[in-house]
């Protein structure tokens, strides 16, 4: 039996148990407000986030050209957010690529923001193809890290825009816009 790439095998035990225990810390401080609220008089439940976007995006793999693409965006958390990002991109080399992220997000403005600028590390495998060759699973697997850096306009307390740019591997630096709205 052929065994899983190494990649694989991390990103599997980092969705496993990484996310839940952030999710519960994240549940730990929500209870935290929840008593600072009540202690203040004020009988409002602050509000859970939840988050879906539409994302396109440029991003260049390699010094010959640009590679386009685009994908979704599902997290969750005020001031701090997990989720996943799944994209696909395509360049005029005839190189596919789709990665799988995970991503831990920090907002600037603080433990209760939801909007604003944040810093956004993510973590997860990119799959690489050739078009003239394409084949499935993918020919080629990599590690995908990255840094990014964004900020996020509310409009109406519930719809988003949020403008980013990032740099790491095995992409260089890309940069896009997504659109999406809160729960």
């Amino acid at each position: 039996m052929k065994k899983p790439p190494v990649h694989i095998v991390l990103i599997s035990i980092l969705i496993l148990f990484v996310i839940p225990q952030v999710l519960s810390a994240d549940e730990e401080s929500a209870e935290v407000s929840t008593e600072e609220f009540v202690a203040e008089g004020i009988t409002k439940k602050p509000r859970e986030d939840f988050f879906f976007a539409i994302i396109g995006e440029g991003s260049i793999y390699s010094y010959d050209s640009l590679a386009y693409g685009g994908g979704i965006i599902l997290g969750y958390g005020t001031g701090s957010a997990v989720g996943i990002k799944i994209e696909g991109f395509f360049n005029q080399e005839g190189i596919d690529v789709l990665e799988l992220n995970v991503f831990l997000r920090l907002y600037f403005l603080g433990s209760s923001a939801y909007s604003g600028p944040f810093v956004q590390f993510m973590g997860g495998t990119a799959l690489i193809n050739r078009s003239d060759d394409f084949s499935i699973p993918s020919f080629t697997g990599s590690v995908s890290a990255g840094l990014g850096f964004g900020w996020r306009f509310l409009f109406k307390d519930r719809w988003f825009l949020e403008p980013g740019a990032r740099a790491g591997y095995p992409f260089i630096v890309g940069a896009g816009v997504s659109a999406g709205f809160r729960l």
